[in-house]
């Protein structure tokens, strides 16, 4: 609580003991305002202390409050006209404290004083921070004379309870059987001010333990590990959800350090982190840290450490948010590999389509070779005989014009010409198959537990372009500019192809809802790139329709797709971006204009960085 002086004027102790009033005991009674304690035993004492000190008949505090009995029997709420009419039922005075005479605070009148009404409230709505009477038998302002002749009383005084600056918080009233002097009222003045600071400093005092209470709660109900560190990583503070995922119950774990304990953590990288959180004096998280669960199953939590500061802004600790995020990689993981056999099963029409192209003139051109051996085959046994014969020397003309005309009749100037054709088609064909069988294999890479440094030009996109060609043939035209200095970035291969093949077909979709499929106009998809700061770009773009505007802020979120019912699922971006951002540590943007284009921009770093961020 907040000090403050009950009597700034004390020096002036002739005046006190002309009085009668005991130093001590105001000392005393300041010393106990200033004390911990319930607001309503302070007021208590107060009130005590006037009838006490100055001799008053009885004496009352009110606090303002919310008004909490106007709809359950208050006297005043019941009234409809008249001086004591209630005009504002959001607040009023709650009397909390009487001493002397009166000692109870459940009257129906006083009870609640309503603002305006009766002496006190016209105090508490008026501008002037007093109101002193000596003299109340014939003082009109004194609502009933005759009972003030009856009980004797001399003088009243009424002061606003004001803290410094600040609007009005209640009233203190006494009736007394004596003069009330100058000096009682600068005293009670004073009084008036230190009963304000208290009721002020136990509001202050009541908020802090409500607030306490609530961070308590929080702590205590939120679904997240959540443990405080001391400065020198002690653990101070551990929630119940930390009980639970670890099994260790917190007066079995405060006061040690993360080694101490049996947590069974990647103790190296908590270590790192919380060394970097003091270091950078910032928040420091980090992804799918491993850690042993209490049923011997492995789980991954996300790790968020933040830096508690002082007053001057140094570092006294640490929090520690924790987050199992196991299941939801698991979901993950079934939602990637689901969109992954979505758009494998999508290609595998136009992959058989493209691999059965070569494959048509691979066959034909075998037929022609088979049907041509066929046909070749009988010379060939007629030249062999009249090689015997010539080697015998028994050719005769005759025969020769015989061998002549079986070659014309296969046609084989003919033949020697084509053959040779169709086996190089042929074989073109087959280059072509290898080719499509090998962009597949390289697409469907299996998955990865960990990163591997791969070549994005020709292990991604090269074989991403051939497998999803048969999507962007009948629209566009592929454009690559690849860097041929690239150098191998560190990636999940089989997911990262997943995102480039993902950016082709929305980029064939785009161009398509342009130009239409089987245009003579086609678009163009250009797929670029290159190196720049320590990170790998890749950019892909199109002639397509361009993002609506409105669009675009959600062009990431899941299940929201800008093409038209069953066309798609609004997964492909949402899942892209999860790839990039959260798993590669990397970005993706994007620009667009509308009816020009679109452009996807992404960013891998050279250097893998899951472990720190």
């Amino acid at each position: 609580m907040q000090g403050f002086l009950l009597l700034p004027r004390i020096h002036k102790p002739l005046q006190l003991l002309r009085l009668g009033i005991s130093v001590q005991k105001l000392n005393k009674l300041q010393q106990f305002l200033l004390g911990p304690g319930r607001l309503e035993v302070k007021l208590k004492k107060i009130t005590d202390s006037v009838v006490e000190l100055f001799g008053a008949d009885f004496c009352r505090i009110w606090v303002i409050r919310p008004g909490d009995r106007c709809e359950s029997g208050c006297m005043h709420a019941l009234v409809t006209d008249g001086p004591h009419v209630c005009r504002y039922r959001d607040r009023c005075l709650h009397l909390l404290s009487s001493s002397g005479r009166y000692t109870h605070i459940d009257g129906d009148v006083h009870r609640r004083v309503p603002f305006g009404c009766y002496k006190i409230g016209l105090v508490a709505a008026g501008k002037e921070y007093k109101f002193l009477i000596n003299g109340v038998t014939h003082d009109q302002r004194i609502h009933n004379n005759e009972w003030a002749s009856e009980l004797g009383l001399e003088s009243f005084a009424s002061y606003q309870l004001r803290p410094t600056g600040d609007e009005i918080i209640g009233i203190l009233a006494l009736f007394s059987k004596q003069t009330i002097s100058a000096e009682d009222d600068e005293l009670l003045e004073m009084l008036s001010y230190s009963t304000s600071q208290a009721i002020q400093s136990s509001r202050i005092e009541d908020l802090l333990n409500d607030s306490k209470k609530k961070l308590e709660l929080l702590f205590s109900s939120i679904p997240y590990v959540v443990i405080e560190l001391t400065s020198d990583n002690k653990i101070n503070r551990w929630n119940n959800f930390a009980e639970r995922i670890f099994g260790i119950s917190a007066s079995d774990i405060l006061g040690q350090t993360f080694r101490e304990s049996n947590i069974l953590l990647d103790m190296d990288a908590i270590t790192k982190i919380l060394a970097l959180c003091k270091e950078n004096d910032n928040a420091v998280w980090t992804d799918d840290s491993r850690y042993k669960r209490t049923d011997g199953s492995e789980g991954l939590l996300t790790i968020t450490v933040n830096p508690i500061k002082n007053e001057e802004d140094k570092q006294t600790g640490q929090i520690i948010l924790m987050k199992d995020v196991t299941e939801h990689k698991q979901m993950e993981q079934q939602l990637a590999q689901a969109q992954k056999l979505e758009s494998i099963g999508q290609l595998a029409a136009g992959v058989a389509h493209e691999i059965n192209t070569p494959a048509q003139f691979i066959s034909d051109n075998t037929f022609f070779i088979q049907d041509a051996f066929s046909k070749l085959s009988p010379l060939l046994k007629k030249y062999s005989h009249l090689l015997e014969m010539n080697k015998a020397g028994s050719v005769t003309p005759e025969m020769i014009r015989e061998m002549d005309g079986a070659a014309k009749g296969v046609k084989l100037d003919y033949l020697t010409e084509e053959i040779p054709l169709a086996i190089s088609e042929a074989q073109d064909g087959i280059k072509r198959v290898t080719e499509i069988v090998k962009s597949m294999k390289t697409f469907s890479h299996p998955d990865v537990k960990e990163k591997v440094y791969v070549d994005i030009n020709n292990t991604m996109i090269e074989s991403t372009i051939t497998v999803s060609r048969h999507e962007w043939k009948y629209v566009a035209e592929v454009e690559t500019n690849l860097a041929s200095d690239l150098p191998p970035a560190p990636c999940y291969p089989g997911e990262f192809n997943q995102v480039i093949l993902n950016l082709i077909v929305n980029a064939a979709h785009a161009i398509g809802e342009v130009s239409g499929k089987g245009s003579e106009d086609k678009g163009k998809i250009t797929i670029s790139t290159h190196y720049n700061e320590g990170r790998v770009e890749v950019r892909i773009s199109d002639t397509g329709t361009g993002i609506p505007e409105n669009k675009r802020s959600r062009l990431f979120e899941p299940f929201f797709t800008t093409k038209e019912v069953g066309k798609g699922t609004g997964q492909g971006l949402a899942i892209a971006h999860t790839v990039i951002v959260k798993k590669h540590k990397g970005t993706i943007s994007f620009d667009s204009e509308i009816g020009k284009g679109t452009t996807f921009i992404i960013g891998l770093p050279l250097t893998d960085q899951t472990a720190l961020n």
